[in-house]
């Protein structure tokens, strides 16, 4: 069985942290692949590049076992990141269908998505309550469920975990380095020193 979480991860911080761990807690799973989109469709373009966005995530996992950075986005072809592309080769490899994890911002607009009415089919959705109050909302195609656990043996679940994950977004981040404030900064000392010697985020 394959858990990813999948994001921009620009920067990575511990808001991402603590949401995959809870999920990881929650569901009884061992690891989480931490899955950086290498260039999202319904975003604006990242600050940071794929690489760059990539390398914070490994130093930002590094002394976790539960978190395993992973580049399959980033190194299969084409311009842009389509989830069910990365859905369809995690599940290939595990030979079972995937519980992908994204915040409900995203899946509020999953019908824009690249094949949509594939998900279900592929995957079940762990959904973290951000920032968003429609969280209720079980996306099209997908059964709504209060056990994680069912997410394992099925595809085509949807489940909000009761913990939301904090309230920490990656643009406040981003606007708290451009004014080199690092007082409340909810980032691992390590990619800070990342972020700095690479001059990122200053603009």
């Amino acid at each position: 069985m394959t858990v990813a979480f999948g994001g921009t991860f620009d920067p990575i911080h511990s808001g991402h942290l603590q949401a995959a761990r809870t999920a990881a807690q929650r569901l009884g799973v061992p690891r989480v692949l931490m899955i950086p989109a290498k260039v999202p469709r319904l975003r604006e373009p990242p600050h940071a590049s794929a690489s760059q966005r990539f390398e914070m995530l490994r130093i930002a996992c590094e002394s976790d076992p539960v978190l395993a950075p992973c580049d399959v986005d980033l190194l299969r072809q084409g311009a842009e990141t389509r989830t069910i592309d990365t859905i369809e080769q995690l599940s290939g490899r595990a030979g079972s269908h995937v519980v992908w994890i994204a915040g409900n911002d995203a899946i509020r607009n999953i019908a824009r998505w690249h094949r949509p009415s594939d998900l279900s089919k592929q995957a079940s959705l762990v959904v973290l309550n951000r920032f968003v109050t429609d969280q209720s909302r079980t996306p099209e195609g997908f059964g709504e469920t209060d056990d994680p656990h069912a997410l394992l043996e099925t595809p085509g679940l949807a489940y909000w975990p009761p913990d939301s994950m904090p309230a920490i977004s990656s643009t406040a981040v981003r606007e708290a380095l451009r004014r080199r404030d690092f007082g409340e900064l909810r980032v691992p000392r390590e990619v800070i020193k990342y972020i700095d010697m690479n001059g990122l985020y200053r603009d």
